[in-house]
């Protein structure tokens, strides 16, 4: 693989018998003696000292990937889809999907496909242009939208369009040989020709255009953990998307033609879009992180226009054996429109046709007017059933995000009344029956009040530092550690007079809320009301992998500060230590970001004497020979110092 360097510390392997292992007071961890191993590397100035490293392996995805890895389906109109053989060669569509991007993101006038041997039409199949065209037109649906680098196919409120296919007439059948889009920007002369001239006049625009979307993958490899399930990495994408944007209910009110807001690059820049907006963004953010089939699905209303559009994808879950299957998710559904910081749904997430259905067949006064797709119609465009394994969880109710750690998943289910108090649940998706997949953790009672009613489901959040998962009640921050397996202390936070927190959510060490007023009879919006910090340094899952541990460690966001950090692993009877200063800061627009630097949160070992089967130990020192962290996660196992130089797994069950 292509190696580069950069000055950012030296990795030093101390090849010398371990011998001294001491216990930093009753609170922290045992650790390698700290100054046995800074002794070893006083004499060298970190500051200047180059480490070379695996770019492509430590980070969950590439930096900027304008052309996938991943696998699209070449259809997007499922509604009365006909077989195209594309369909069964991935290679063909990774190389298509490559190929379209990079011809316009370039403003080719006409984009030669030919050699990609897309068939349209069987040889008895009608050969009418309208026909082909109505074929050729899903394919170009799906390389539209899933190319929103090239945002300008698209118009404001999500339509687009062509001007030309050409075919060529063969024995075996029709194939699709050129396509000519359309636009939507000012590069054309008046014979509606490109025009090179406008294309580089317009070029700065379209590049800060990327710029913002490309930033935005990279926003979403914050909350991708290397090594993440498919699940995993599907949930944290809708969480994320869900926390910073909202639906554009104003234009969803207006006519078609008057609508904004429904691109993938809409939705980013103006923070709110509308159904394809976010299915665009989420597919696109799929493919990025490694998800291998993604695509589309579209109701009509009655007079078969398109009316909702949501995300088809293929994934692999322990609860179904770990054999990949087809999915719905809804992200727009479930975004819960301004109900606050954090607040997100589970009840549209990896559902069958028939389930989804049940929500996405809409009935008005017993007459039906919105057609989601029939199972029948999905399995033309998969070739398989999609799969009823979540149809059921309990967790589609839940009141907060799912949250991943060590192949359990943890959620929180809302009831208000005495009876029945709001509960902490952990999901095991390998249990075969409820009682082995769910375990009640801790209850608690939790009331958000509009003067004198009580509120009917909660603001609450959910995240994950260090082991303790956190969430938010009305006036403070409570916790359970998992290690543990028992609450912690309540952490009152100091709020305006008459304010109550109403929804969270955790991003590395920090915590962010929002709030809103405990009487609201002109039902005021919920605004951001501050940060917490739960950690100096928190540490992500590692990752084990051909002998590479890679793993991310992440500092109070709101502080553009660094932490003088040194890793040690003990690697069987070698040292490796690191010194980096780390600083995860997550600046606002126009924040002086001068010494933020996001890649520093990641580091990356070389392993020679420890495996999967015989682990290496983690330590996590700070300034003043301060222990970050007592255990730590690798490769979904969590492992807790002994005190001998080594670790003991501890079990969650």
């Amino acid at each position: 693989m292509n190696k580069i360097k950069k000055n950012i510390s030296l990795l030093i392997v101390l090849t010398s018998t371990i011998s001294s292992i001491v216990t930093v007071n009753s609170q922290t961890a045992d650790t390698i003696s700290f100054n046995t191993a800074v002794d070893n590397i006083k004499h060298i100035d970190v500051s200047t000292a180059e480490s070379t490293y695996d770019q492509d392996f430590y980070l969950p995805a590439k930096n900027i990937i304008k052309n996938s890895q991943s696998a699209v389906r070449l259809v997007s109109d499922i509604t009365g889809i006909d077989s195209i053989s594309l369909q069964d060669d991935n290679d063909t569509k990774n190389a298509l999907l490559e190929y379209f991007r990079a011809e316009t993101e370039a403003f080719s006038q006409m984009i030669d496909v030919s050699n990609y041997n897309i068939k349209v039409a069987e040889p008895n199949d009608p050969q009418d242009y309208d026909s082909l065209d109505a074929q050729a037109k899903k394919i170009y649906e799906l390389l539209v939208f899933s190319s929103p680098r090239s945002y300008y196919l698209m118009q404001d409120n999500g339509t687009y369009a062509y001007n030309l296919f050409d075919y060529d007439f063969r024995s075996d059948g029709t194939y699709l040989t050129f396509i000519e889009p359309v636009y939507f920007i000012d590069v054309y002369d008046q014979n509606n020709k490109i025009d090179p001239s406008k294309v580089e006049a317009i070029r700065p625009i379209v590049e800060e255009k990327q710029k913002t979307l490309d930033n935005e993958v990279k926003y979403a490899q914050l909350f991708i953990n290397y090594g993440m399930t498919d699940t995993e990495k599907l949930a944290a994408l809708q969480y994320m998307i869900n926390l910073r944007y909202s639906y554009s209910y104003e234009d969803f009110l207006k006519p078609s033609n008057e609508q904004k807001n429904n691109t993938a690059i809409q939705l980013v820049e103006n923070k709110t879009g509308m159904c394809l907006a976010y299915a665009t963004l989420f597919n696109y953010l799929a493919m990025e992180v490694g998800i291998s089939d993604t695509g589309f699905v579209t109701s009509k209303d009655s007079n078969g226009n398109d009316y909702h559009t949501w995300n088809l994808v293929k994934a692999k879950t322990p609860a179904a054996g770990n054999v990949p299957h087809w999915y719905h998710i809804d992200v727009t559904w479930d975004d819960t429109i301004n109900e606050g910081y954090g607040r997100t749904g589970m009840a549209y997430f990896f559902l069958s046709t028939d389930k989804i259905n049940e929500s996405h067949n809409i009935f008005e006064n017993g007459r039906q007017t919105v057609f989601a797709p029939t199972e029948e119609e999905i399995q033309k465009y998969t070739g398989e059933p999609t799969d009823t394994t979540f149809d059921d969880a309990l967790w589609h109710n839940s009141a907060t995000v799912m949250v991943p750690y060590a192949e359990k998943w943890y959620f929180i289910i809302h009831q208000s009344d005495a009876e029945h108090p709001s509960v902490l649940y952990r999901y095991d998706p390998r249990g075969t029956t409820d009682s082995e997949r769910y375990t009640e953790l801790f209850t608690f009672k939790e009331e958000w009040m509009n003067g004198n009613q009580v509120l009917d489901h909660s603001y609450t959040g959910l995240g994950l530092v260090n082991g303790v998962l956190y969430f938010n009640c009305p006036t403070s921050i409570h916790s359970y550690d998992l290690i543990n397996g028992k609450p912690g202390k309540e952490i009152k936070i100091d709020l305006p007079q008459g304010y109550d927190i109403f929804s969270s959510y955790i991003a590395g060490s920090t915590m962010y809320y929002g709030i809103n007023l405990t009487n609201n009879p002109n039902n005021e919006e919920i605004k951001f009301g501050g940060t917490y910090k739960l950690a100096d340094i928190t540490m992500a899952d590692a990752k084990l992998r051909n002998n590479h541990l890679v793993f991310k460690l992440d500092t109070y966001a709101p502080e553009n500060k660094s932490e003088n950090v040194t890793v040690i692993i003990k690697d069987g009877s070698r040292l490796l230590v690191e010194n980096r200063k780390v600083n995860s800061y997550i600046p606002t627009l126009g924040s002086d970001t001068t010494g933020a630097d996001p890649q520093s949160s990641w580091f990356t070992f070389d392993l020679e004497e420890t495996d999967a089967d015989n682990p290496p130990v983690i330590y996590i020192w700070g300034d003043n020979q301060k222990a970050f962290i007592s255990y730590f996660c690798i490769d979904n196992k969590i492992y807790r110092h002994n005190g001998n130089g080594g670790a003991d797994v501890i079990d969650l069950s």
